[in-house]
């Protein structure tokens, strides 16, 4: 069996080191109770009145806070909006560049059949005037051949 008084001084030893390690505590605890207590009530009355001040400046930031958070939201949908818009408009513009592409083939293309087609008309005129000559020709020497005749 453990000796009695050895039991008693292993508990005062461990007593010992719970209070020194927790003796800051106990003393700031302390010092604010004489703090707490030394302290008027006019300073608590100011204290209450800072206190309602602050709940008041606190509401008034987060009021302000959720409208700048519902500006940025809305603001971000736009930019959103605006760049799906933007991006619609260059789809846009490369089919309307590549119809004018297309289109700009095609004038060139028919340019060049009327081109044809104006030669051809040219040639054909030219080739009526010879034929109008050669019968103005023919005709010119019909006549002569009735009348030799």
């Amino acid at each position: 069996m453990a000796d009695p008084w050895s039991e008693i001084f292993k508990r005062l030893a461990d007593r010992d080191k719970v209070e020194k390690r927790d003796s800051e505590y106990y003393q700031a605890f302390a010092q604010l109770s004489r703090l707490l207590s030394l302290s008027d009530s006019a300073s608590t009355d100011r204290l209450v009145k800072e206190n309602a001040h602050l709940w008041e400046e606190n509401e008034l930031l987060i009021t302000r806070l959720n409208l700048q958070t519902i500006r940025l939201e809305s603001a971000d949908l736009r930019a959103k909006e605006l760049t799906k818009a933007i991006r619609d408009q260059d789809a846009q513009a490369v089919k309307l560049q590549n119809k004018i592409s297309l289109l700009t083939q095609q004038l060139v293309e028919k340019n060049k059949l009327l081109e044809i087609v104006n030669d051809e008309h040219l040639i054909t005129q030219i080739q009526q005037n010879v034929l109008k000559d050669r019968v103005g020709e023919l005709e010119r020497e019909l006549g002569q051949l009735k009348l030799t005749k």
